[in-house]
């Protein structure tokens, strides 16, 4: 899936950001179309090739059971997300204080 995402996001780039000549709003319609197609590809999968035994919830014993190591596992997803935003913010900070404003800007929609 993920080099599904990286083969999408090169040839949106370069119809929208390169031979279009867009700049920033064409990373815009980049991300845009990866995003909607990644997602009704992801429905698609669903629908289709998991079994339905599969798309079941579990009882509720299981659930609470368990709730403690899903929530540990949240957690860890969550900080580093959070890194990954903190990292973001950093360089459009960065970016901003050398005054250039359209590379401020590029990391801003990039970050979006």
């Amino acid at each position: 899936m993920n080099f599904f995402n990286l083969f999408l996001t090169i040839i949106f780039s370069y119809i929208f950001i390169s031979y279009l000549d867009f700049r920033e709003l064409g990373f815009v319609y980049t991300k845009t179309l990866q995003e909607l197609i990644t997602f009704l590809l992801i429905v698609y999968i669903w629908r289709v090739q998991i079994n339905d035994e599969i798309k079941i919830l579990p009882e509720i014993s299981r659930i609470i059971k368990n709730i403690l190591k899903f929530s540990y596992k949240c957690l860890e997803s969550a900080t580093s997300l959070a890194m990954m935003t903190m990292g973001f913010e950093v360089c459009t900070y960065c970016a901003a204080r050398m005054n250039v404003n359209e590379l401020a800007t590029w990391i801003l929609f990039v970050y979006i």
